[in-house]
């Protein structure tokens, strides 16, 4: 209630008066401006949640136009963000908007536990990016190849042309002819996709026994492999002992054996044979 003379007012007054009704309109939309960096990261992410957490119970509270200003509170006892700066108000769309900052600290925290390591400052930023950016280049020139080999089986990582290495050209005689030899040599990779079984047997006790587990495993298969993977077989999970067994098996091949395969996929690949006969001892 405003108790104002009609006959005296004048245009401020009257505007005063304008202004003080918009504020008791009620609220139709509140926005919020997260920091461009933190809107990167999903509404799941316990930051991002945290601020708009903290956003919407203030707005349970807030009805009218004026109500926004209790927002200027909204992160008193809050260690991450602070509070906004000011409250933008659109008094005749009932909209007003907020942005959110960050302390000081709060970037390299989200973005440590984003890539697993700890990077607290600048410093450690950069040299982050610098191993990022080597580990990329590396990834970049078996991407393709990797794609491959999941898809068909077997992938290639053709060698660049810094690579290559020319041997010192030699005169060679061509019939009637002579000529001259140039010879290249450069490292490629050929990836090969390779399924390991495993199995693991464990002795469960009598057969009624044996019987009576296998009954329960398989009605936990029925709702899903993931319960089944967490079985627990003398302290281990199923996951972890078939682990240890395809891990097993894919170290079991020699180095001697892992040579020769070596140097018969370099024949295969230098001579151009279509057909293959191999045999290893």
């Amino acid at each position: 209630m405003v108790a104002l003379n009609a006959e005296t007012m004048g245009e401020d007054e009257v505007m005063t008066l304008l202004q003080k009704a918009l504020f008791e309109f009620p609220v139709l939309r509140i926005d919020v401006q997260l920091p461009k960096w933190l809107q990167a990261f999903p509404e799941e992410n316990a930051f991002v949640a945290a601020a708009l957490g903290a956003v919407k119970n203030a707005v349970t509270n807030i009805t009218r136009m004026r109500d926004c200003f209790d927002l200027e509170k909204l992160f008193d006892d809050e260690a991450d963000y602070c509070n906004p700066d000011e409250i933008r108000m659109d008094l005749g769309t009932g909209c007003a908007e907020i942005t959110i900052g960050a302390k000081e600290g709060l970037f390299y925290r989200v973005l440590g536990e984003a890539c697993g390591e700890e990077i607290g400052d600048d410093l450690a930023l950069m040299q982050y990016l610098q191993s990022v950016s080597s580990i990329k280049k590396k990834f970049e020139m078996v991407k393709d190849a990797l794609e491959c080999a999941e898809e068909n089986g077997y992938g290639i990582v053709y060698p660049s042309e810094d690579e290559y290495s020319l041997e010192k050209p030699e005169l060679v005689k061509k019939g009637a002819g002579y000529g001259v030899k140039f010879k290249a040599t450069a490292s490629g990779y050929h990836i090969v996709k390779v399924n390991v079984t495993g199995a693991i047997s464990p002795i469960i006790g009598t057969k009624e026994q044996s019987e009576e587990f296998v009954a329960d495993t398989l009605r936990a298969y029925e709702d899903g492999q993931e319960k089944v993977w967490e079985t627990n077989i003398f302290g281990k999970s199923l996951r972890a002992l078939v682990g240890d067994e395809l891990s097993g098996k894919s170290n079991a091949m020699p180095i001697e054996l892992r040579k020769k395969m070596r140097r018969t996929i370099t024949r295969i690949v230098n001579d151009g044979k279509n057909n293959l006969i191999c045999i290893l001892f």
